[in-house]
């Protein structure tokens, strides 16, 4: 199962539970029929797809389907919609969504299979105007959406400037609302900011901006010579952190059924170099306690726990626990498929506590076939890849990786930087974050990179491309990309997180 299709398929035996009773009326008109799609939804429920959309295929040509009540058509491609995508059959999941919608439903499970397929397929131009539909007819939908859907398709739309602004607009608009705890809107509020300065309305970019009020957003905010003047010239980012701290301590308390509040009260002592605290915060919120079946959320948040322990186990140079907490993240799966973040994640740590060989090995997962990645994500196994043959002295290997982060450079610019830098190629990484540096769009995050933050604990390695960052911002062609673009700050924070 590809992203997002295994979370699409959670909603499947809700969306059609209900079903049952021929309605009235409606048994004498088309019993044979009514029978058909009676019995291609049991074959759905029990996943015996194909004798399903065998049934469904004979539905579809009967005459008589198009004079049924729409509810009953809508819960024939219900059915349709989730084998398909069972059968790894996107473009004909697509389509039954499409023409189950055509009745303008508000069929969530429907919806999230048209959105979930087209963000599968990368048909950006398709899932914006999908989003659009659905902020303008659903919005509870739209906001039902997991965000960490979208966050993709904000960067794939990223070079289309009309796309962007149209798909920005809407996930920047008061009415979306984020259902998910702890979860806001504030990163594509910034990225909306932002454009809008660009575009020459810097009255509503700064007001957008001033709406914002996750910390990593501020500080990000802080640093882009376009949106700072938005804060006061006194911001302090650690000031901000600890507000978070605190409501967020308060979601926790409100909403004790909530994994994600206790995974943002864990990040944010970890921003605030109180490792742990953090690590106190997630033992006492584990899956397999007593208190794990009080979650409402594992099923999405379990492998996070995982990945939360396994950054703070870092921190405080307990390699071994790390590791096994990453492959416990690994053993859960993401979205409803193989998990990969922790699988990369994994790899990561394995480099920044000099264990190039099990990265390499972690990393080699990905070779299968079988992993479905983001573009970003890519990258990032491009990178732990690179790095690691460099680190084991395999430098033509590693050309593949370099070769391919060049060439996809816009997907993941920090990537390309830290193999350049892996690689001990100095001139090469300074001129990839000149570039950057020059780039309204990623000049915030270079800069952000070549900032001061509170120096980690000795217990918390650094990583390979790290140990050469020192050198590169000292250079004179970077600090004088630097001050054209705007200076770097302090900030009193460690940066394991932002």
């Amino acid at each position: 199962m590809s992203l997002r299709r295994g979370a699409v398929a959670v909603g499947f035996a809700m969306a059609l539970g209900a079903i049952g009773e021929v309605p009235p009326g409606y048994a004498a008109d088309s019993p044979v029929l009514w029978q058909k799609i009676q019995t291609a939804i049991d074959k759905a429920k029990r996943q015996d797809c194909d004798a399903s959309l065998k049934l469904l295929d004979a539905v579809w040509t009967d005459k008589a389907f198009a004079k049924l009540p729409q509810p009953q058509r809508t819960e024939a491609y219900q059915a349709a919609a989730f084998c398909a995508m069972t059968l790894d059959k996107d473009d004909l999941a697509h389509r039954y969504a499409v023409e189950g919608l055509r009745g303008k439903e508000a069929n969530p499970y429907l919806w999230n299979v048209r959105i979930a397929t087209e963000l599968n397929g990368k048909r950006s131009a398709e899932a914006v105007e999908t989003i659009e539909a659905m902020a303008s007819s659903y919005p509870g939908l739209l906001n039902a959406i997991p965000v960490r859907w979208l966050y993709p398709l904000a960067r794939e739309v990223q070079p289309n400037t009309e796309l962007r602004r149209r798909l920005l607009s809407v996930l920047a608009a008061p009415s979306y609302q984020p259902e998910e705890v702890g979860v806001t809107s504030d990163y594509f509020k910034r990225e909306y900011a932002a454009l809008l300065v660009d575009s020459g309305d810097k009255a509503g970019g700064l007001a957008l901006a001033r709406s914002i009020e996750d910390p990593a957003m501020l500080i990000d905010i802080s640093i882009d010579p376009r949106l700072r003047t938005a804060l006061p010239p006194q911001f302090d980012g650690r000031a901000e952190v600890e507000r978070s701290l605190a409501k967020a301590r308060e979601v926790a308390a409100s909403h004790p059924g909530s994994m994600a509040a206790v995974l943002l009260v864990s990040r944010y002592l970890r921003m605030l170099g109180r490792p742990e605290d953090a690590l106190a915060t997630l033992e006492a919120a584990r899956p397999d306690s007593p208190q794990g079946t009080t979650f409402t959320d594992l099923d999405e948040q379990r492998n996070w726990w995982w990945d939360d322990m396994a950054r703070t186990y870092q921190i405080l140079g307990r390699y071994e626990d790390a590791v096994g907490a990453f492959r416990h993240g690994i053993d859960n799966q993401e979205d409803g498929g193989l998990n990969v973040s922790q699988t990369i994640n994994l790899g990561v740590a394995q480099l920044r506590f000099d264990h190039p060989a099990d990265a390499l090995a972690t990393i080699s997962a990905f070779e299968t076939g079988k992993y479905s990645t983001s573009s970003y994500g890519e990258m990032q196994v491009h990178l732990v890849r690179g790095c690691a043959q460099m680190a084991l002295g395999q430098a033509a290997a590693a050309k593949a990786d370099l070769d391919y982060a060049a060439a996809h450079e816009k997907d993941a610019p920090d990537a390309l930087v830290s193999l350049r830098l892996c690689a001990g190629d100095l001139d090469g990484a300074a001129a990839a974050l000149i570039r950057h540096l020059d780039d309204p769009d990623q000049r915030s995050r270079a800069l952000l990179l070549l900032s001061d933050f509170d120096p980690a604990p000795a217990t918390y390695p650094t990583s390979p491309d790290e140990r050469h960052l020192i050198e590169l911002k000292a250079r004179p062609d970077v600090q004088a990309a630097i001050a054209r673009a705007g200076g770097t700050r302090r900030y009193r924070l460690q940066a394991t997180e932002l």
